[in-house]
């Protein structure tokens, strides 16, 4: 039997703390015109605060603050939460945008990383809703972070019913 290691990057460590220095508090505001979104349960609430706005011409953007445990052993933002955002923002693009709005069942996400959000960044999906029908709604998202496109993600999304008042 052979020992297996502890870590399957033994090269990588966790950053160093310097002793006697505490690091500035990291805010988890949101910029202007963005609004605390309501959890969607328990995982939001460890995951979040999740915020969106709709600007003037109707585009709506979901957005968060990249915490401590959002980035992965590369001090990025983690794909996993890259994909929980889209996953979010494109949920509620689906129960926005159809009259009455609707409850959706995640079927499908299809997302691309170009480039990983850093600690303290503010990342956001900005939304289209390519088509929701009766049974299925088709969002499509874009990430930036500091003025940059970083990646994109697509989904499928099936129509439960409508949302109670």
């Amino acid at each position: 039997m052979t020992d297996r290691p502890t870590s399957l990057t033994p090269d990588l460590e966790a950053p160093a703390q310097t002793q006697g220095t505490n690091p500035a508090p990291l805010t988890q505001d949101a910029p202007a015109g963005y609004t605390r979104m309501k959890p969607y349960g328990a995982f939001h609430e460890h995951t979040g605060p999740i915020y969106f706005k709709t600007n003037e011409d109707g585009q709506t953007s979901v957005g968060m603050r990249v915490a401590p445990h959002h980035l992965n052993l590369g001090q990025v933002l983690h794909g996993g939460m890259l994909c929980m955002l889209a996953d979010t923002a494109m949920t509620f693009a689906c129960g926005q945008t159809s009259e009455p709005p609707v409850r959706t069942l995640t079927t499908g996400i299809t997302l691309q990383i170009a480039w990983g959000a850093q600690l303290g960044d503010w990342v956001e999906a900005r939304l289209e809703m390519v088509r929701i029908g009766k049974r299925v709604g088709f969002p499509t998202c874009m990430f930036w972070c500091n003025g940059q496109k970083i990646g994109h993600a697509s989904g499928t999304f099936q129509v439960m019913g409508t949302r109670p008042a």
